[in-house]
Order: C-alpha cells, then sequence, then structure tokens
C-alpha cells in the first residue's frame, strides 16, 4: 500500500513538472517590447521627484546611456527630507548615482520641499510656499515661492539640460 502511494506522488510530481515544461517552453515565440532605442544622438533627462528615484526608477537607463556615450542628466526636485535627513538623501543619491558611473556634474540638486507633488496639479500658476525648504547648500537656487510654470521654465533654460527641453 505504501509504495503506491509513493509511486502515485511521483507520477502526479512528474506530470506537474511534464505540464510546467511545456507550458515554459511553448510561450518562447511572444514578442516583448523593448522600449525606445537611444542612440549617441540622443540626450537623456531624468527629472526626480524626490533624492533615490532617479536611481531606483532609472538606474537601468543611467547605466544603458553612460555604457553607450548617450548624454544623460539627472534633476532631483525635492530635498527628501528636512534637516540631516535631506543631507544624508543627497549623498547617498549621489552615491548610487556615482557607483552607476554618472558623474555628479550631472545631477542638479532643487532642493524644495517635499510639497512640491501638487506642483503640476492645484499649484500650476499658484504659488506654494517654500520658505525655508532648503536643507543645504547643494540647492541649484534659492525660491521661496515656486509654481509648476516657473519650475518649467527653470528646468527649460538650465545649463547643461537646457536644450534637452
Amino acid at each position: 500500500m505504501m509504495k503506491i502511494k509513493i509511486i502515485f506522488i511521483v507520477a502526479v510530481l512528474l506530470l506537474i513538472f511534464g505540464i510546467c515544461a511545456y507550458a515554459y517552453t511553448s510561450n518562447n515565440d511572444i514578442k516583448y517590447n523593448h522600449g525606445i532605442n537611444l542612440t549617441s544622438s540622443d540626450r537623456v533627462l531624468i527629472v526626480a521627484p524626490h533624492p533615490d528615484d532617479e536611481t531606483i526608477g532609472g538606474a537601468g537607463v543611467i547605466r544603458y546611456c553612460l555604457e553607450h556615450n548617450i548624454p544623460i542628466y539627472v534633476v532631483v526636485v525635492a530635498n527628501g527630507g528636512s534637516g540631516s535627513l535631506g543631507v544624508t538623501r543627497y549623498h547617498e543619491s549621489l552615491n548610487a548615482t556615482s557607483k552607476l558611473g554618472l558623474p555628479s556634474s550631472n545631477i542638479t540638486f532643487f532642493e524644495y520641499t517635499q510639497g512640491v507633488d501638487s506642483l503640476f496639479n492645484e499649484n500650476w500658476d499658484k504659488p506654494i510656499d517654500i520658505n525655508g525648504g532648503h536643507t543645504s547648500n547643494f540647492a541649484y537656487q534659492r525660491m521661496h515661492h515656486i509654481t509648476g510654470f516657473r519650475l518649467n521654465r527653470i528646468l527649460k533654460r538650465l545649463s547643461p539640460i537646457s536644450n534637452l527641453l
């Protein structure tokens, strides 16, 4: 009786394994979209809402661009937290991007407070007060009132990325 149970279990496992193997090999004709093709004549700008978003969401793009000599720049909009937390996240962001090979000269930090997520919705043309929002001296530009429209203008004239927008 025990031998029959063992044979039955082995047979069921072999059947399951066979079905899985068939399913795996029969789906080889699926074509996946590999995204856009970037060449060295392209330029890439990653706008990250917070420090670490550029690497969490864009590490593959950053690495690909660097390996294929495609100019890439990163703008980090918010400061990632007040006080020492913002400074820590600034250094973490620089450390992560440097491990990918991106030079710090290709990263710009705006250092706005976390409230900037409303800039492109309800605060496109109505300023929000970010007085005291800068956590460090890393900010590209000190500004107490910001709108989505103004941020868009800053991005457009920011050198060396101005020709990207």
